[in-house]
């Protein structure tokens, strides 16, 4: 395998922290990181942000939120010029 740089890292992300590279992609891509904190740094704020998203899509609306938000948005669509 070629030699791992950070942007071959980047597009890596999704796969490495998924489990899906092969034996050598994942020693490459280790031996990177351990060498770049960038990357690590990259790599940390990937697996928080997909993290963050899981939670929010799990997340209820509260009711009184929705109704006030279809409410302006049904306000907003009235006003609009036809």
């Amino acid at each position: 395998m070629k030699e791992c740089n950070c942007k071959h890292s980047a597009e890596l992300l999704l796969d490495y922290t998924d489990g899906a590279l092969d034996e050598d992609q994942r020693a490459s891509m280790e031996t990177h990181l351990s060498a770049c904190p960038g990357c690590r740094v990259l790599l940390a704020t990937y697996k928080k942000t997909t993290s963050l998203c899981r939670k929010a899509l799990h997340a209820a609306v509260p009711q009184d939120v929705e109704d006030r938000l279809i409410s302006f948005l049904r306000s907003r669509l009235r006003a609009r010029p036809e």
